[in-house]
């Protein structure tokens, strides 16, 4: 069974996160959990503890999907991190790095398809584009959507209905 986790600073009282989850339910059958939504807002340092004390206990192969980000809707980076186990998604902000050390042999990717970037970039059209592509990375040569940080070919796949 696919599964995808959310962990992210919108908290509960408006729609941010059913809209997210509406997103992820039109375009994959995974299915969705909740990390938590009520991280203190913009705080780094609180998702990647929650992160890193939680993802060990996920199923191999889970997708992580965190948002918590100052710069949210400026232009950072989207990354992809691949571990032994699990993978995990977010901004280039610092916060994935203690789970991917934790979960080990970790390749980090950026996301670089302007095939799946949409501007301006709202919290919600950001993870969109984040559940809507997911890489797979080998050291293989082939059909190549975008190059690993660490110099890995990276395959897209893309989450249809």
């Amino acid at each position: 069974m696919k599964r995808i986790t959310f962990l992210t600073d919108f908290g509960t009282k408006d729609g941010y996160v059913a809209q997210m989850k509406g997103v992820a339910s039109s375009i994959t059958d995974a299915r969705l959990l909740d990390i938590t939504h009520e991280v203190a807002p913009h705080n780094i340092r609180e998702g990647a503890f929650i992160l890193w004390v939680t993802a060990p206990f996920f199923p191999v192969g889970t997708v992580h999907v965190v948002v918590v980000d100052p710069g949210v809707g400026m232009e950072r980076k989207g990354l992809i991190i691949t571990t032994k186990k699990q993978i995990l998604v977010g901004p280039d902000n610092g916060i994935l790095l203690p789970t991917a050390h934790l979960l080990g042999d970790f390749v980090v990717y950026e996301i670089t398809n302007p095939k799946y970037m949409i501007h301006p970039l709202s919290r919600l059209v950001r993870l969109v584009r984040r559940l809507r592509t997911l890489w797979t990375c080998s050291s293989a040569s082939g059909s190549i959507e975008g190059t690993g940080l660490l110099g890995k070919s990276c395959t897209l796949i893309v989450l249809e209905t």
